[in-house]
């Protein structure tokens, strides 16, 4: 085994699924707050959701991540006491990033959106007020969601490539090409959306459970 890759299942609403990920200790959890995602949830249903879990299981290994884009302060006042990481997937300016560290002591994580190797060359001035950087596939259109497109980038752009921090790879994963993004990428982190749906922001237990295998079976040989 040359590497052990930790899951992160982003983007659920639904207690049952938070509840499945939990037993099969995946490693993190996302809840996105945001309006125009079909992900989209309200505070106070995953707040619901969290508290049901941690009176369920005193002591659980997976963490939970609160996704944001671009929020106001008074978003991440409501929900940085509930999460273990805030995850930033936005446009947020490293002094913005730097001022919520400071001020809520708060673990971060910070997505990028990546098409060519130019997209690379900002992560560097993060890496100071951030734990996790995370790269995801950048989309043009109207329509563009900041995550959860179903689509990749080129792994071929990180192959290799001494980034300096732990990092997620994210974007138009799921279980027939993980194995070869990890492969490509040397990814030690995989974020799924889309990747684990039956439609958009409907998450599959069966899919999110052959994900999980395919990784873990990867990990065992």
């Amino acid at each position: 085994m040359s590497q052990v890759i930790k899951i992160k299942i982003c983007g659920l609403k639904d207690y049952a699924l938070v509840d499945y990920c939990v037993t099969k200790k995946i490693d993190y959890v996302g809840f996105i707050f945001y309006k125009r995602s079909p992900r989209n949830i309200s505070v106070e249903q995953a707040l619901l959701i969290i508290n049901k879990i941690n009176d369920k299981y005193k002591n659980i290994d997976t963490k939970f991540v609160a996704v944001l884009v671009n929020p106001d302060e008074d978003l991440v006042d409501k929900l940085h006491l509930n999460f273990d990481y805030i995850q930033f997937h936005g446009n947020e300016s490293v002094s913005e990033l730097e001022y919520y560290k400071k001020k809520y002591d708060i673990k971060i994580i910070k997505a990028f959106s990546i098409s060519c190797k130019d997209d690379l060359s900002s992560y560097g001035q993060y890496q100071n007020f951030v734990d996790y950087l995370l790269f995801d596939a950048q989309i043009s259109g109207d329509n563009k969601l900041p995550g959860g497109n179903g689509v990749a980038f080129d792994w071929n752009l990180l192959k290799n490539r001494n980034i300096g921090s732990d990092w997620f790879l994210s974007g138009g994963l799921n279980q027939e090409n993980v194995i070869d993004a990890i492969n490509i990428s040397g990814a030690k982190f995989i974020d799924v959306s889309s990747g684990v749906e039956s439609l958009p922001g409907v998450k599959d237990k069966n899919l999110i459970s052959n994900f999980i295998y395919i990784i873990r079976k990867f990990n065992n040989e």
